[in-house]
């Protein structure tokens, strides 16, 4: 039964304006409107030129990659309570569902999906009542499910509250990128820079996070602010490496970062590491008009990165600044 605007008992957050409405009526009419779309206006940096990245904007907030770096991922919106759901997107018709055995999801994945999603009643969801903990916590296990398997093509954008615990940036941002990244490229294969934008922001959240609590060089008050990967390799059967440029402090400036990945059957860690740190005081650079490129040689079975400053190219020193893991369900 379609809510009439105003008359619902709980306020309810969306990420967009996208909620199925009634046949023929346009998602862009709806009295209940979306948080406004935030382009970052910092997203070019002098010398590097425009590039995809996203800032945090807080809760309520949907927020798009902006640059040159590669396809943005198409957005579904996930909305159980309405029709033959969960997933809809936006069309000219309003919003249109879309059957989840069209995505190239497993046929276990999608039969459990639609026997949830058919068992949903008006009593399931918390907006009068406390709701079905039972369903919504089977719901919250199977929207993580969707968004790890179709990583890298979809973006599966949950408005509700309610459905907020897997939608945290460690699951959206490392785990359900490097999935999708391991289910797709073989052990040794370089893997398209524009299928990695999502993880630099993840590897950019956990240097902001860690980097200064553990490395004893890290500039008191400093942080980072947004990655570029130039590298990325799938370096075994359940590992990577991936090696770029991030920004601190919000000057344009950079310095060369590693993260070696590896993903077990329960959990995922990450080793960060910073190149050309100053000897003395462990400080890492403050580059301008750098870039890394990869390096092959006849005897290496992967790239070598080589950092070009200026007209110069040297071989990258690095050194382990931090470590991080996660405890994960599979």
């Amino acid at each position: 039964m379609h809510r009439r605007c105003g008359k619902s008992r709980q306020p309810r957050a969306r990420l967009s304006g996208s909620r199925p409405p009634r046949p023929g009526r346009s998602l862009w009419s709806r009295c209940m409107r979306s948080a406004a779309l935030t382009l970052d206006p910092a997203a070019t940096h002098p010398g590097f030129g425009a590039y995809g990245r996203r800032r945090r904007a807080g809760p309520g907030a949907l927020t798009i990659a902006v640059g040159t770096i590669g396809p943005v991922a198409e957005a579904l919106e996930w909305w159980p309570d309405y029709g033959s759901g969960p997933l809809w997107k936006k069309s000219g018709r309003g919003g249109e569902h879309v059957d989840a055995s069209s995505l190239g999801l497993p046929a276990d994945l999608v039969a459990r999906l639609t026997a949830w999603n058919a068992s949903y009643t008006a009593d399931k969801l918390p907006l009068g009542g406390d709701g079905d903990s039972a369903w919504i916590s089977q719901g919250i296990e199977l929207l993580a499910k969707v968004r790890r398997n179709l990583s890298g093509r979809f973006e599966i954008i949950a408005a509700e509250p309610w459905w907020g615990a897997q939608d945290e940036w460690p699951d959206r941002e490392i785990i359900a990128p490097v999935d999708g990244i391991l289910g797709q490229f073989p052990d040794g294969s370089a893997v398209p820079l524009d299928l990695c934008q999502q993880l630099a922001e993840g590897i950019d959240e956990v240097f902001r996070t860690e980097v200064a609590t553990q490395h004893p060089g890290w500039p008191s008050g400093s942080t980072t602010d947004g990655a570029l990967v130039d590298i990325c390799v799938r370096s075994g059967a359940r590992s990577l490496e991936v090696v770029g440029r991030m920004f601190i402090d919000f000057g344009g400036e950079v310095f060369p970062f590693r993260a070696l990945i590896e993903r077990a059957e329960s959990s995922i860690s990450l080793d960060g590491f910073i190149g050309q740190v100053d000897d003395k005081t462990g400080n890492p650079p403050r580059l301008h008009g750098t870039f890394i490129i990869p390096v092959r040689e006849d005897n290496q079975s992967a790239p070598r990165p080589e950092l070009i400053a200026g007209h110069r190219r040297s071989p990258i020193e690095w050194t382990k600044v931090l470590s991080w893991s996660r405890a994960t369900a599979r």
